[in-house]
């Protein structure tokens, strides 16, 4: 079940991403001037890069800093090491 509930939150954010990118798209279309229009264009086109540049960094490939520590605890249950 968390699965599942998982999936439709997932899904289900990029449904309301893509209709608020719609209609605001729309707002826009209809409140700027061509000038502005341009202005607005190229202003995106960098945030998109920016965004694309972000994505692609290997900071997010890597595991939390809190999930290395977890797992590099020594566990009560190991035998000690022997060193002979």
């Amino acid at each position: 079940m968390n699965l599942r509930k998982s999936i439709t939150i997932t899904f289900g954010s990029q449904y309301i991403d893509l209709v608020m990118t719609f209609f605001s798209s729309l707002i826009l279309a209809r409140l700027l001037t061509p000038e502005d229009l341009s202005t607005y264009s190229i202003a995106a086109s960098v945030a998109l890069i920016g965004h694309l540049f972000r994505s692609l960094a290997p900071a997010s490939t890597f595991p939390s800093t809190a999930n290395i520590f977890v797992s590099r605890r020594p566990s009560h249950r190991r035998s000690p090491r022997r060193n002979w």
